[in-house]
């Protein structure tokens, strides 16, 4: 789970860096690109360093742990994850370069193109690549993306600490380094405020329905090793021979009660038979007695 939500953020961030680039610099008519290269690089830091520690250091959550194991032909990134990646992917963009188009307008950041507006649309790209980073601690339909954060993450919470602080230090003071200038406290609360509405993105997109793919639960063992198939063959040895001592306890518990059900069946059949025959002797006595009484009648005659 942790390297597909590490995978999340990385397709996410990189298929907005390259389209980020390219219509940037076709909106600029070819003289620049939106972000520069140690921009870039920060980005990247951000993404390949800074987010695997975040995200792929998280402990498993007791789901986790219930979930069945995920099929290997299961493809690493979800249909789920395409949805959330999609989703957030097309906010940021359609976030960033709106900022490159409109926001020395909304934010009054200067002239088109000026090192005030170039500010707040670096600064707007991380804000918002950071904001996802809690989006890309969910997999599947979880809506709460702060659920664990204190008792199971607190290197992430590290992380994004460590990421906000230098983004603000380093627009506030390494301009000359950054390419960049400081921004005023309300073009800070307008970045953060554009910015995390992709969780509120990522969140309407775990309310999409999304079939994933089904595979059928078989096990083949030909791919494994000579040491494994030894293994497999010991264990499935060992199941089979429980098998068959649980299938002879069984026909011998039956057995039993076959036996049982027999000797109940003759018991029957004999109380019956001895019945039976005492009351045909008792008839004969009684038919005796008669005979003998009729005799003695008529012998006194």
């Amino acid at each position: 789970d942790n390297i597909r939500k590490f995978l999340q953020l990385q397709l996410t961030v990189n298929y907005v860096s390259v389209a980020l680039t390219f219509i940037g610099s076709l909106m600029a008519g070819g003289r620049s690109s939106p972000l520069t290269t140690v921009q870039l690089l920060w980005v990247n830091l951000i993404m390949d360093t800074l987010a695997a520690l975040a995200l792929a250091t998280e402990e498993p959550s007791e789901e986790c742990l219930k979930r069945q194991p995920v099929h290997r032909k299961a493809p690493l990134v979800s249909r789920r994850m395409h949805m959330t990646i999609f989703m957030a992917a097309a906010y940021m963009l359609g976030l960033t370069l709106s900022m490159q188009a409109y926001g020395n307008v909304l934010f009054k950041a200067g002239p088109l193109g000026g090192i005030e507006h170039s500010t707040i649309v670096f600064n707007v790209f991380v804000l918002s690549t950071l904001f996802h980073m809690f989006n890309c601690r969910k997999l599947y339909e979880e809506f709460n993306v702060l659920e664990g954060l204190l008792s199971r993450s607190p290197l992430f919470i590290g992380v994004i600490t460590f990421c906000f602080a230098f983004q603000v230090v380093a627009v506030q003071t390494f301009g000359d380094f950054m390419k960049v200038t400081s921004l005023r406290s309300e073009e800070w609360l307008g970045c953060v405020i554009v910015a995390i509405g992709v969780l509120f993105v990522g969140f309407i997109s775990r309310l999409i329905p999304v079939c994933e793919s089904s595979f059928e639960k078989t096990f083949d063992g030909s791919m494994l090793d000579e040491d494994a198939k030894a293994v497999l063959a010991r264990v499935d040895n060992a199941v089979t021979k429980a098998q068959a001592t649980t299938e002879e306890y069984k026909e011998g518990i039956y057995l039993d009660k076959a036996r049982r059900l027999r000797a109940r069946a003759l018991w029957n059949e004999a109380r019956h038979h001895h019945l039976h025959v005492s009351r045909i002797v008792n008839a004969f006595r009684r038919t005796r007695v008669d005979r003998l009484e009729e005799g003695r009648h008529f012998g006194v005659m």
